[in-house]
């Protein structure tokens, strides 16, 4: 019942039938809100609330106790595990819904409270070199690790991302785009939200390409959102032409430019990197080098230096080599899953955690 309610209201929810469940299920879908009935199987409501507050990844997520134990020393045994708020059945629908929203929306304000969160740009140096799937790779990373994070896709192109996560988007950028300004609010962009069960979240094109350009002023509405609300934003960019790509870049802590080690793609990297040294963005430049093909991999580390940077301009900039497996990334795709989730040992995988490891330890540059 409780679920058809929220459903209904336009809320995705993940029922759990006892105690243990609902303590997996935290721990995996890392989710904004948990609900919890005192009268659980195997753990009650109040040992759960206590052991998610425990759980660094979602700790410091709401959560609301139901139960029809109504009594003042009831309710002060659940706020003193932790809960947000304390709800008696049976409980009017409107009620609810009022409170869990109430509860969400405090959330956010407290999040965005803090700093904002750190914006990454990826750009490939042309089309097909990977850039989507090391942004996901990354996200799964940051999200394993604890960290609230979204990758959207601000492009006009139709989306890969929901293929790559075999995800079923039930809205998109595209239906915030088709909202007049005054209605994209934070609870519209959050609609447009789909979680993984790695813990990241995509706010993803749509499926096909519904709009010529993405108005400057949404884009910011909708980044801004999205930093007073996550620890890391992953910017899936098509290119860096056009003004709404170089207002995005400008608030970008780091811009990953992606390259294919192959001379049409060191031609275009090196033509992006100058556009972005006279807009005084360089300096927030790394390079990845996604190696696809077998014959690619010909380059040496130092050739490929050569061929981006020449001998002045090497310290730093080149972050990742990526080596090829095609096999197993498609593989990943077909399953739904970044293949540092799937196969964290691959040797692909190591070097996409390598990166997650530099980018982790570095100082986001001003903005």
């Amino acid at each position: 019942m409780l679920t058809m309610v929220l459903e209904k209201a336009g809320y995705r929810v993940a029922p759990a039938y006892n105690g243990e469940e609902a303590l997996e299920i935290a721990e995996r879908q890392k989710p904004d809100l948990a609900i919890l009935d005192v009268m659980m199987p195997d753990l009650s409501g109040i040992d759960v609330c206590r052991k998610i507050r425990q759980m660094p990844s979602v700790g410091r997520i709401p959560i609301m106790m139901l139960s029809a134990k109504g009594q003042v020393p009831d309710k002060v045994l659940g706020f003193e595990a932790g809960a947000d708020d304390y709800v008696t059945k049976p409980v009017a629908r409107e009620e609810l819904l009022a409170r869990v929203n109430a509860l969400l929306v405090r959330a956010q304000y407290a999040h965005g409270s803090q700093t904002m969160g750190r914006v990454i740009s990826f750009v490939g140096a042309k089309g097909g070199v990977g850039n989507t799937t090391l942004a996901l790779n990354l996200g799964a990373l940051l999200a394993k690790d604890g960290s609230r994070v979204v990758v959207t896709e601000l492009r006009n192109e139709p989306s890969t991302a929901v293929y790559q996560l075999n995800l079923s988007p039930v809205q998109d950028l595209g239906d915030l785009l088709s909202l007049p300004e005054t209605e994209l609010t934070g609870k519209a962009i959050a609609r447009a939200i789909t979680r993984h069960t790695s813990g990241l979240r995509l706010l993803s094109a749509p499926q096909t390409a519904a709009y010529d350009t993405l108005p400057v002023e949404y884009a910011h509405i909708i980044v801004d959102y999205l930093a007073s609300n996550h620890d890391f934003i992953l910017l899936d960019l098509s290119s860096i032409s056009g003004e709404m790509n170089r207002q995005m870049l400008e608030r970008s802590h780091d811009i990953l430019l992606v390259v294919e080690p192959e001379p049409v793609s060191f031609a275009a990297a090196k033509a992006k990197a100058e556009q972005l040294r006279a807009w005084g963005l360089y300096e927030r430049v790394r390079f990845v080098v996604n190696v696809r093909t077998v014959s690619a991999s010909a380059y040496t580390r130092d050739a490929v230096e050569q061929e981006l940077l020449g001998k002045a301009d090497v310290n730093g900039r080149i972050i990742g080599f990526v080596p090829p497996a095609p096999e197993i990334f498609q593989m990943a795709s077909k399953q739904g899953q970044p293949l540092v989730i799937m196969k964290p040992d691959n040797i692909s995988a190591q070097a996409i955690t390598n990166i997650f490891e530099l980018l982790k330890k570095s100082e986001p540059l001003p903005v």
